[in-house]
């Protein structure tokens, strides 16, 4: 959670970041969160991996903890 958190409020300076070319986007920017959004909203399969890299994120950090718990309870 803290690091979404980080990564949220840093969304809004790099927006302001003037970029070159290589580095940005149409509009100039550093980050364009808004562009993010039009482009999930058009791409189901965007959304798709998203949610996807999440769900396994979550499914590994359970695993690990789940597995030192039961290590745990068997010392």
């Amino acid at each position: 959670m803290f690091g979404f958190i980080v990564l949220v409020i840093l969304l809004v300076p790099m927006y302001y970041i003037p970029a070159s070319p290589p580095f940005s986007g149409l509009e100039g920017h550093l980050e364009d969160p808004f562009d993010a959004f039009a482009q999930l909203s058009q791409n189901w399969q965007i959304v798709f991996a998203t949610f996807g890299t999440l769900k396994l994120t979550v499914c590994i950090y359970f695993s690990k903890n789940s597995t030192r718990y039961v290590q745990s309870y068997y010392e």
